[in-house]
């Protein structure tokens, strides 16, 4: 009786230990947006034209040694969008454009993620903007420290996809897309 209560314990106790372990091996990092920016640029009758998104919110859940576990989901307002003139603003939140009042969010889901090496990595995301998902790869840097990282991606993206803007003879189809997010644990 003796023996088999030892015996019982013992299994109790390296079953613990076990999943104690597969508990610690399968922890994600879990970051929070400290401070972003989404910036662009396109061009448009020969001409660079900027503009940035603002009020980012993520769910940062990332670690480099378990790719297959990470996320990440970001959302931005689609009418934060702003040039630095008011009266192109205005046009490109109607709804020929990004339709803000339609389709208030423009937001990113990642699907999977690939090491590039070093701190580089590739995450493949389905993007939706203006009511259209598409699946988009962003290849991101990754710099962490001791309880901050940075995220910092480029896309380029073809609005003609996204149906913004429609066809036009001045407008480039694609448009530049800069991601950076300073986060802590």
């Amino acid at each position: 009786m003796i023996k088999s209560s030892v015996s019982f314990f013992n299994t109790l106790v390296w079953t613990g230990c076990f999943c104690l372990l597969i508990m610690q091996t399968t922890a994600q990092t879990t970051w929070k947006v400290k401070q972003s920016s989404v910036t662009f640029h396109i061009r448009n009758a020969g001409l660079r034209v900027e503009g940035s998104f603002s009020n980012l919110k993520a769910q940062l859940s990332f670690e480099p040694s378990q790719l297959a576990q990470s996320t990440i989901e970001a959302s931005i307002p689609s009418n934060t969008i702003n040039t630095g003139i008011a009266m192109r603003d205005k046009h490109l939140r109607a709804a020929d454009y990004f339709d803000v009042d339609k389709y208030p969010t423009i937001t990113m889901k990642s699907q999977s993620f690939k090491a590039l090496g070093g701190q580089k990595y590739s995450g493949v995301f389905t993007l939706t903007l203006k009511g259209t998902s598409k699946t988009v790869t962003l290849p991101f840097s990754f710099r962490p420290q001791e309880k901050v990282a940075v995220f910092e991606g480029e896309l380029t993206l073809n609005r003609r996809d996204y149906n913004i803007g429609g066809s036009s003879l001045t407008l480039s189809n694609d448009l530049t897309v800069f991601i950076r997010i300073e986060a802590e644990k």
